[in-house]
């Protein structure tokens, strides 16, 4: 029971990551940016100073860690609160280890693009051409390739059962979990964006192929080394285990078990916040670091370049990292969530800037928002992109055909009983009395045909249609929403389901009622047999008493 409490607590977790909620950040690549305000290190400090010393205790967060790099060198870092609670261990940027969950998918990103660069590998050749130890299903006509695995459109379907184990002498070599494990293709390949851990754990196995190492000494070697992020791995060296900040739930901290995972390639590492301001300041820098190209400027370009975007009007996906836009600045971002920690790094190219920040509280998700939000804000102010003029649609039906029940295909798994959590997580899009459309607490104004804008301005959001032109998808900024059929809605399974209970029920109420009955009439059969003169006996017997 324990297991499964653990294993409810997160998802819960990753929905709440990967829910396509409203983004704070405002999707604006034509509208130019303001003056950026006064930046220095007592300015960061002081705002970081303010915001722990209210939301820490607010959202009960037990400690947080932020880092600022600019213009090559580490701006500004420092820690609030405490690593570890019970023992009163401060949370040091220098010093903590803490949990970097998926922010390590740029690092494998990383790992198979220079591999590419040194022409070890064809990303846009069919994957099976470098596997070796089990081949991908030919489902569909095209083959998959490493560069959808890169940007998540390798249609793979999601699993989240299994990827832990109990100890880390049980963790699976790569390519046997996979052989194992590996989601089945649910979608053609190149088609639709879906955040996936496999698709990038079989980019780590690529990794593992081509260049004849174990995923974690190649990074280790390769990557961490050459970038003095001494302090990083993949797998937690045993010296290493008494820096490590403890990750804390809802109702207390997480055992250590919730961290041997064997798709580590694209779901956690252990890191610092020095050691990612380290690996910050490389990608900021074209490659460089401490006057060193350890990288080449084209290898970076490449990791940076937008690779897919589900329309023109909507943000994109690069190699791992999320494209977005605040106030015409463009920023690539990378969130990773672990049990009991929440990261955040963000770069700002154009600035030369980057932030990224951790703390060990997972249930209290809405803390990294605020921050990144408050820090724009404050220190590159933007305009939301202007409300478009709203073009109303002339056929009646036109706006009743996007209405429905969507579920994000983040969370969507169609081949395993992870499926029921679908039921959970599916959002609904409705009309208003004046004929718009209403999703997640706002409204949607229609600026084209399956493309809308939120009516206070910012977001747009866009919707697919099948061959038939029936609307069956909807794009929030990266985010795919499968518009679900109708017998598998909230509503309808709801009913079907309290109709099974309420027929249980009856059909079980009916069986004892007619138990009862026929024990009833057992009694009165037996009762019958008893001589006259014993059953009189019996009743004068009764009334003296």
């Amino acid at each position: 029971m324990k297991s499964i409490r653990w294993f409810i607590s997160l998802l819960i977790l990753a929905a709440s990551l990967l829910a396509p909620v409203r983004s704070a950040i405002a999707l604006a690549p034509q509208v130019p940016p303001q003056a950026a305000s006064a930046v220095t290190p007592e300015a960061v400090e002081a705002f970081v100073d303010g915001f722990a010393s209210v939301y820490l205790p607010e959202l009960d967060v037990p400690g947080l860690a932020f880092v600022m790099v600019k213009d090559g060198e580490v701006f500004f870092s420092k820690g609030y609160g405490y690593a570890d609670i019970e023992n009163r261990v401060p949370f040091n940027p220098q010093q903590t280890i803490v949990r970097g969950g998926s922010i390590v998918k740029t690092v494998t990103a990383l790992a198979l693009v220079q591999l590419a660069g040194q022409g070890k590998i064809d990303l846009d050749a069919d994957v099976n051409q470098y596997l070796t130890h089990f081949q991908l299903a030919d489902t569909f006509d095209a083959p998959i390739t490493a560069r959808q695995l890169l940007h998540y459109t390798a249609g793979l379907d999601n699993r989240f059962i299994g990827i832990r184990v109990e100890s880390a002498d049980e963790i699976l070599p790569l390519s046997e979990y996979l052989a194992r494990r590996l989601p089945v293709r649910t979608r053609p390949p190149g088609e639709f964006r879906a955040y996936n851990d496999h698709e990038i754990a079989l980019a780590g196995l690529l990794v593992e192929e081509v260049s004849g190492m174990p995923y974690n000494q190649y990074v280790q070697e390769q990557i961490f080394k050459p970038l003095g992020m001494d302090s990083t791995s993949i797998y937690l060296p045993e010296q290493d285990s008494g820096h490590v900040a403890v990750g804390y739930s809802s109702n207390g901290l997480y055992p250590l078990n919730y961290y041997n995972l064997n798709d580590a390639a694209g779901a956690g590492f252990n890191t610092t916040p020095a050691d990612l301001a380290r690996y910050m300041i490389m990608h900021l820098e074209n490659g460089k670091l401490d006057g060193e190209q350890v990288f080449s400027e084209s290898l970076i370009e490449e990791l940076h370049t937008t690779r897919f975007t589900h329309h023109p009007k909507l943000p994109g996906i690069a190699y791992a990292f999320d494209e977005t836009f605040w106030g015409g600045r463009r920023i690539l971002a990378k969130s990773g969530g672990a049990p009991g920690f929440q990261n955040r790094m963000l770069l700002l190219p154009d600035e030369g800037v980057g932030i990224y920040f951790v703390y060990n509280r997972d249930s209290s998700v809405r803390l990294a928002g605020k921050l990144e939000q408050a820090f724009l804000e404050r220190f590159y102010p933007g305009n939301n992109l202007p409300v478009g003029e709203e073009v109303l649609a002339t056929d009646p039906n036109e706006m009743a055909r996007y209405t429905g029940y969507y579920i994000s295909l983040n969370d969507y798994s169609a081949h395993s009983i992870e499926k029921v959590q679908a039921l959970m997580e599916q959002e609904q899009v409705t009309l208003n009395e004046q004929d718009r459309l209403k999703y997640a607490g706002g409204t949607l104004l229609r600026m084209d045909r399956n493309l809308f804008q939120w009516s206070d301005g910012g977001d747009y959001v866009a919707f697919g249609e099948d061959k038939n032109g029936n609307v069956d998808y909807m794009f929030v900024q990266r985010t795919a929403l499968l518009r679900v059929p109708w017998i598998e809605t909230f509503p309808v399974q709801m009913g079907l389901l309290g109709f099974s209970l309420v027929t249980f029920v009856a059909a079980l109420l009916g069986w004892l009622a007619a138990a009862i009955k026929r024990q009833g009439k057992s009694y009165a059969l037996s009762a019958g047999l008893y001589p006259k003169d014993l059953c009189k006996k019996v009743r004068v017997e009764r009334e003296k008493w």
